[in-house]
């Protein structure tokens, strides 16, 4: 981006120094002041055009650069949520095993305190509690 400055400034101080150039060689020319200030008037007219042909590239460019990038940040975020979620279903799979063979492993000591995968969406505190109350054999 720092590159597309240096351009911009360099083709700026082209478009200035070229300005004042002509204004220069128009004021030392030797000519009647009503011909000399109708070619300054005709300089300045085609300079302010250069400058708005310029100016009109630069926002093309601009808008064109920064499409671009909000297409890539959406994607980015499209394939960031994408990864969040199959993360999130892997996590939630994960309880659900962890949950399943806590039940086996309770059913198969004998003990008919079980967890069903519903309670252990945020009780996790509990299950630990739960371990030192009950009587063992």
């Amino acid at each position: 981006m720092s590159e597309n400055r240096n351009i911009g400034g360099t083709i700026w101080g082209f478009i200035i120094g070229g300005a004042l150039g002509s204004i220069i060689a128009l004021l030392y020319a030797p000519k009647p002041g009503k011909d000399l200030r109708t070619d300054i008037s005709k300089k300045t007219t085609e300079i302010i055009n250069d400058g708005k042909k310029l100016s009109g590239e630069i926002w093309e460019n601009t808008k064109t650069k920064a499409g671009s990038i909000y297409e890539g940040a959406g994607h980015m975020l499209s394939t960031g949520k994408d990864k969040l979620m199959n993360r999130a279903d892997k996590v939630k799979e994960a309880i659900k095993a962890g949950a399943e063979v806590y039940n086996e492993e309770r059913a198969g000591n004998g003990n008919t305190n079980t967890m069903s995968t519903t309670e252990t969406k945020g009780t996790s505190s509990r299950t630990h509690g739960t371990k030192g109350s009950q009587s063992r054999s």
